[in-house]
C-alpha cells in the first residue's frame, strides 16, 4: 500500500472539527514526505507512487511485472521503516479523534505491512503491490468517510435532542420593572 499520507484529504475532511487535528495531519504528512525523499530509496522511487510524490499511481507502476531483486530487498526494509514511522505519527493523531478511527487506521497499517512482506518475499510483483495499495487506500478512505458520516449524524441527533429539550421548557417571561412608589407624607 502506498502510505496513508495519500488518504490525508479524507481524514482532514472528517477531523477538521477536532482541535488542531487538521494542522497535525498536515504536519505529519510533511514529515512523511521528507522521509520518503531519502536518496537511498532512489533505486525504487519509480516503482512506488508515494516515493515518486504521486497521489495515484501511473500506468507503468500498476502494470510493473518485475519482482523484487536481492539488491532491492534492503530498500523495501528501509521503506517499511519509514512507512511505519509515518503511520505511528498518524496513530497519535487518530487517538485524538476517536477509537473507531484508531481501529480503522491500525487495521489498514497491518494490511499494508503484510502487502510489503509479500513484495519483500517475492510473492507479488511491484505492480500487484501497487494495485493492492490502491485498493487498500480506497477502502481506508471509504471507512473514514463512513465514520465521519456516523459522527455527523450523531452530532445532529444531539443537537436535535437539545433543541427538543429547550422547546419543551416554558417560554421565557420578561421581567417588567416598576418605578419606586413612595407615599408622600401628611
Amino acid at each position: 500500500m502506498y502510505p496513508l499520507a495519500v488518504s490525508l484529504l479524507a481524514v482532514l475532511a472528517g477531523c477538521a472539527t477536532q482541535p488542531n487535528t487538521a494542522t497535525m495531519f498536515a504536519d505529519q504528512a510533511e514529515k512523511c514526505r521528507t522521509a520518503y525523499r531519502d536518496p537511498a530509496l532512489d533505486p525504487i522511487r519509480n516503482k512506488l507512487p508515494v516515493l515518486a510524490g504521486l497521489q495515484r499511481p501511473i500506468l507503468e507502476m500498476l502494470s510493473d511485472s518485475s519482482r523484487i531483486t536481492e539488491e532491492q530487498k534492503p530498500l523495501i526494509l528501509l521503506y517499511d521503516k519509514y512507512v511505519i514511522e509515518c503511520n505511528n505519527g498518524y496513530s497519535q493523531i487518530f487517538a485524538l479523534v476517536g477509537p473507531n478511527y484508531v481501529a480503522v487506521h491500525s487495521q489498514t497499517v497491518g494490511l499494508g505491512q503484510a502487502n510489503r512482506a509479500d513484495l519483500y518475499q517475492g510473492k507479488i510483483t511491484f505492480g500487484e503491490y501497487v494495485q493492492r495499495g490502491v485498493t487498500l487506500s480506497d477502502e481506508f478512505r471509504a471507512r473514514l468517510a463512513e465514520l465521519d458520516r456516523q459522527r455527523q449524524e450523531a452530532a445532529l441527533q444531539r443537537a436535535q435532542a437539545a433543541a427538543a429539550i429547550l422547546s419543551s421548557m416554558p417560554a421565557y417571561q420578561p421581567i417588567t420593572f416598576q418605578p419606586m412608589q413612595v407615599q408622600m407624607g401628611s
